[in-house]
């Protein structure tokens, strides 16, 4: 998505995040350079993956899913079903059709 050559952000190299919060920009900067997210999982797993989604991360998307889908219960699951309808997550969406068989 970044290397579009007639996108603004690809000619300035420089891209503006305006309308996410500072801690899910950075998570996804870390899994840029790590490949992976140490910390802020747990309660910020579905404003990341709202982000990676916006700006198609997929793989950063998929380890959000699984985050979450170990996570399911019975506390949120209507939370990751409201991620499911708006964002779709087919391995979360597994996950939850799995727990109600």
């Amino acid at each position: 998505m970044f290397d579009q050559n007639l996108m603004v952000e690809a000619q300035k190299g420089e891209l503006i995040i305006s309308d996410s919060s500072p801690i899910y920009v950075r998570a996804m900067l870390e899994f840029f350079y790590t490949g992976d997210i140490k910390t802020l999982w747990e309660s910020h797993v579905e404003g990341i993956f709202a982000l990676a989604h916006k700006y198609e991360v997929e793989k950063l998307k998929y380890k959000c899913e699984l985050f979450m889908a170990s996570q399911l219960d019975s506390t949120n699951v209507l939370k990751c079903c409201n991620i499911i309808s708006l964002y779709g997550a087919p391995t979360l969406e597994k996950r939850i059709k799995a727990a109600f068989e």
